[in-house]
Protein backbone atom coordinates (compact mmCIF):
# COMPACT_ATOMS: atom_id res chain seq x y z
CA UNK A 1 0.00 0.00 0.00
CA UNK A 2 2.20 2.67 -1.45
CA UNK A 3 1.13 6.38 -1.45
CA UNK A 4 4.08 7.90 -2.71
CA UNK A 5 5.99 7.55 -5.87
CA UNK A 6 8.77 4.86 -5.93
CA UNK A 7 11.03 3.09 -8.17
CA UNK A 8 12.27 -0.89 -7.91
CA UNK A 9 14.88 -2.16 -9.64
CA UNK A 10 15.26 -5.77 -8.48
CA UNK A 11 14.01 -8.65 -10.31
CA UNK A 12 10.46 -9.79 -8.32
CA UNK A 13 11.08 -13.83 -8.85
CA UNK A 14 8.83 -16.63 -7.46
CA UNK A 15 4.55 -17.53 -7.80
CA UNK A 16 3.23 -15.42 -5.33
CA UNK A 17 0.87 -12.69 -6.14
CA UNK A 18 2.03 -9.13 -6.50
CA UNK A 19 -0.63 -6.53 -5.49
CA UNK A 20 -0.37 -2.16 -5.87
CA UNK A 21 -3.14 -0.90 -3.68
CA UNK A 22 -1.56 2.49 -2.80
CA UNK A 23 -2.52 5.47 -4.75
CA UNK A 24 1.66 6.28 -5.93
CA UNK A 25 3.09 5.15 -8.82
CA UNK A 26 5.34 2.47 -8.62
CA UNK A 27 8.03 2.05 -11.46
CA UNK A 28 9.52 -1.71 -11.94
CA UNK A 29 12.61 -1.49 -14.23
CA UNK A 30 13.82 -5.21 -13.77
CA UNK A 31 13.30 -8.14 -15.97
CA UNK A 32 11.24 -10.14 -13.47
CA UNK A 33 10.53 -13.52 -13.69
CA UNK A 34 7.67 -13.74 -11.42
CA UNK A 35 4.58 -16.06 -12.61
CA UNK A 36 2.31 -15.43 -9.90
CA UNK A 37 -0.31 -12.73 -10.63
CA UNK A 38 0.02 -9.09 -10.63
CA UNK A 39 -3.11 -6.94 -9.53
CA UNK A 40 -3.34 -3.57 -9.66
CA UNK A 41 -5.78 -2.16 -7.63
CA UNK A 42 -4.91 1.29 -7.32
CA UNK A 43 -2.53 3.54 -8.17
CA UNK A 44 0.00 3.48 -11.64
CA UNK A 45 1.76 0.55 -11.98
CA UNK A 46 4.74 1.92 -14.94
CA UNK A 47 6.22 -1.69 -16.21
CA UNK A 48 9.44 0.02 -17.57
CA UNK A 49 11.20 -3.49 -17.28
CA UNK A 50 9.50 -7.22 -18.10
CA UNK A 51 6.83 -9.48 -16.47
CA UNK A 52 6.65 -11.80 -19.35
CA UNK A 53 5.16 -14.52 -17.59
CA UNK A 54 2.61 -12.37 -14.59
CA UNK A 55 -0.99 -12.29 -15.85
CA UNK A 56 -2.45 -8.73 -15.02
CA UNK A 57 -5.74 -7.26 -13.66
CA UNK A 58 -5.93 -4.02 -13.69
CA UNK A 59 -8.66 -2.74 -11.58
CA UNK A 60 -11.10 0.30 -11.80
CA UNK A 61 -8.83 2.27 -10.07
CA UNK A 62 -5.35 1.11 -11.41
CA UNK A 63 -3.38 2.36 -14.04
CA UNK A 64 -0.90 0.23 -16.28
CA UNK A 65 1.73 2.12 -18.41
CA UNK A 66 5.55 2.16 -19.40
CA UNK A 67 7.73 0.42 -21.76
CA UNK A 68 8.29 -2.98 -20.69
CA UNK A 69 6.11 -6.43 -21.43
CA UNK A 70 3.64 -8.23 -19.48
CA UNK A 71 1.80 -11.59 -19.58
CA UNK A 72 -1.92 -11.50 -20.12
CA UNK A 73 -4.00 -8.77 -19.37
CA UNK A 74 -7.37 -8.10 -17.62
CA UNK A 75 -8.59 -4.78 -17.79
CA UNK A 76 -11.10 -2.94 -15.88
CA UNK A 77 -8.86 0.25 -14.99
CA UNK A 78 -6.59 2.29 -17.97
CA UNK A 79 -3.68 0.88 -19.88
CA UNK A 80 -1.27 3.92 -21.06
CA UNK A 81 1.97 2.59 -23.53
CA UNK A 82 5.18 4.10 -22.96
CA UNK A 83 5.03 6.71 -19.96
CA UNK A 84 2.50 8.88 -21.13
Amino acid sequence: NQNFNGTFAGNISGTGQLVTQGTGTVTFTGNNTLSGNTDVSNGTFVANGTFPNSPFNVESHGRLQGNGAVGSLSLAGTVAPGNS
